[in-house]
């Protein structure tokens, strides 16, 4: 497996270990096996890792909540339901 990204992003500094990561890969590679659809497969590994990452790194609920919310305005725009 190649680690590049994942010493580049510094996950291992925020708990994710090398461990998780194959876990995630090969996860996706059970599911997703066809050779052609490997982006896929990747993209799954890495979404896992991060959100792995997130979920030891960010131990309380405040911080959780206010990450969700920023996250979710940064896809869909602020609320505005409550104008």
């Amino acid at each position: 497996m190649y680690f590049r990204w994942y010493s580049e992003a510094g996950l291992e500094e925020f708990g994710l270990s090398k461990e998780s990561l194959l876990s995630a890969y090969f996860i996706a590679a059970a599911s997703i096996f066809e050779p052609e659809r490997s982006p896929e497969r990747l993209a799954w590994a890495k979404t896992a890792a991060l959100l792995e990452t997130l979920r030891s790194f960010i131990k309380d609920e405040e911080t959780k909540s206010a990450f969700v919310d920023l996250f979710n305005n940064s896809i869909n725009g602020p609320d505005h339901s409550n104008k």
